[in-house]
């Protein structure tokens, strides 16, 4: 069975972080572009 990592710097402050960084990021670029909310959905899906 395959796991999941929750906690990939073994730190819970620091997974944290840098889940909430990469959030600011993707919401950010949404705000601040000048791309439709449907074409930034379908960058972010093709990307992940």
């Amino acid at each position: 069975m395959w796991s999941h990592v929750y906690d990939p710097f073994n730190n819970a402050v620091l997974s944290t972080l840098a889940a909430a960084i990469a959030v600011v990021v993707m919401l950010a670029a949404l705000a601040f572009s000048q791309l439709k909310t449907r074409q930034f959905a379908g960058a972010v899906v093709a990307f992940h």
